[in-house]
């Protein structure tokens, strides 16, 4: 532990990041939509496959269960994507939610679904973007893509943040070198999800047990 505890601290000290950045960032978007109705989405479906959202805290178990669910025929899982992200951002969503038009919602989906289509060689009828971060986005993901699936994978809160704190993450995570800014970061996460499933539809969201898929897979 003390040479892990050295490692992270130079690794840590290798970026300009700032964990109070993070948590503005990510509670503006949720204020941004007390103020909207999310039991409806604002687009009707364009895609021609479901979007399979497995999100929440790095180290959840989100691999496990993207391996599990792309053994079907009709599965094809495409790991940690930035594509949601990247087409979002592209529109300036974060700091635009409510002055976004319709049009720009739809040049998101489609942007994000062409990315989507090269990917998915195999023509699945079903994607996994198993992106964790995506929680960031969940009202989006409501917004564009209202036949999606959302799955909340969680984890122990202590396993999963020292999993996070073991591991050799890129300049994009640098909390996770820092035991305070990892636990800070899943209160974020924490906070946001309550969010979501007060205001979203009941069971818009799945929430799955990673210790209950690893003791009893086939059933969960």
């Amino acid at each position: 532990y003390k040479y892990l505890e050295k490692s992270n601290v130079a690794r840590r000290s290798a970026g300009e990041f700032n964990i109070l950045d993070v948590k503005d960032r990510y509670f503006d978007v949720l204020e941004n939509y007390k103020t909207r109705d999310l039991s409806r989405s604002l687009l009707e479906n364009q895609n021609k496959t479901v979007n399979i959202f497995i999100l929440g805290m790095p180290r959840s178990g989100s691999s496990l269960l993207e391996q599990i669910l792309s053994r079907h025929s009709h599965i094809n899982g495409l790991g940690e994507l930035y594509a949601l992200s990247r087409s979002a951002e592209r529109y300036n969503y974060s700091a635009n939610i409510n002055t976004m038009s319709l049009n720009d919602l739809e040049s998101i989906a489609k942007d994000y679904i062409s990315e989507i289509d090269i990917l998915n060689t195999n023509k699945s009828s079903f994607v996994i973007d198993k992106m964790p971060a995506n929680f960031l986005y969940i009202g989006l993901i409501n917004d564009i893509f209202p036949n999606s699936i959302i799955i909340d994978i969680k984890r122990n809160a202590l396993d999963t943040c020292f999993s996070i704190y073991e591991q050799l993450f890129t300049s994009l995570a640098l909390y996770a070198f820092d035991q305070k800014e990892v636990a800070y970061y899943y209160n974020i996460y924490k906070k946001c999800m309550k969010f979501w499933h007060k205001n979203l539809n009941k069971d818009r969201i799945y929430t799955m047990s990673y210790e209950d898929l690893v003791i009893n897979p086939e059933k969960e």
